[in-house]
C-alpha cells in the first residue's frame, strides 16, 4: 500500500505480511520511529530525494520515503514532523504533524 500526505488522519488497513510505503512530499519531514517489538517494522531509513530543478532555496522540494513491514497484528501509528514549511517559513496550523494509523489484520481472515 502506498500513502502520501493527503492520507494525513486515515486509518488504512494492511495485511500481515504486507508492506507500507510512505511518501511525504517536502525533503522537511522527519519520520518518527515505529515502537520495537510492535506490529511494523521499519526497512531500512527513510529515503530523501531532493529535486534540485525548479526549486527555490529553501523550499524544500523533493520526498521523504518510509517503507514498513507489517509483522503482527494489532494497530500502530505512523508519524512525521516537521517544522519547516513551503519557502523556509514555520509550519502552523498542523501543518507539521503527519499521522496514520495502520491496522494490521491476520492474512487468513
Amino acid at each position: 500500500m502506498h500513502l502520501s500526505v493527503t492520507d494525513a488522519g486515515r486509518t488504512v488497513p494492511v495485511v500481515q505480511g504486507g508492506r507500507l510505503v510512505v511518501a511525504l512530499d517536502s525533503t522537511y519531514w522527519t519520520f518518527r520511529p515505529v515502537a520495537p517489538g510492535g506490529v511494523l517494522r521499519a526497512i531500512g531509513p527513510a529515503r530523501v530525494v531532493p529535486r534540485l530543478s525548479h526549486c527555490v532555496p529553501g523550499q524544500g522540494c523533493g520526498t521523504v520515503t518510509a517503507e514498513f513491514q507489517a509483522t503482527g497484528t494489532g494497530t500502530a501509528m505512523v508519524e512525521a514532523t516537521r517544522t519547516t514549511c513551503a519557502e523556509a517559513l514555520r509550519c502552523t496550523a498542523g501543518q507539521g504533524d503527519y499521522r496514520v494509523q495502520v491496522l494490521v489484520r491476520s492474512g487468513s481472515t
